[in-house]
């Protein structure tokens, strides 16, 4: 009979995304480290930031994390990323528009 050895458990980088959905105060130092993190989606920072807003709105004083963040702040941070989806999204049909012109 064969023994495998047993190896320290690395932790799965989708591992990690979960418990910053569930838990984006202790994943994160501050809401614009979400804006800015070049691994998650739109959908993904949306999500995060909506489960820090909600926690940070029931939270009493005094508890949840160390270093907490005010609403406004996460909030400010969701607008930043509504700017910049409706920014690239007029980018990408100003480059269909030349291009159907040019096509013509």
């Amino acid at each position: 009979m064969r023994t495998i050895p047993s190896a320290p458990l690395r932790r799965a980088a989708s591992d990690f995304a979960f418990d910053a959905m569930l838990h984006p105060a202790h994943a994160f130092v501050h809401p614009e480290a979400v804006v800015e993190d070049p691994d998650l989606s739109l959908a993904e920072k949306r999500a995060i930031l909506i489960a820090w807003a909600s926690d940070a709105a029931e939270a009493p004083e005094g508890a949840g994390p160390v270093r907490p963040v005010p609403v406004e702040e996460i909030v400010e941070a969701l607008r930043g990323l509504d700017r910049a989806a409706q920014f690239t999204a007029e980018d990408g049909e100003r480059c269909r528009f030349a291009l159907r012109q040019r096509w013509r």
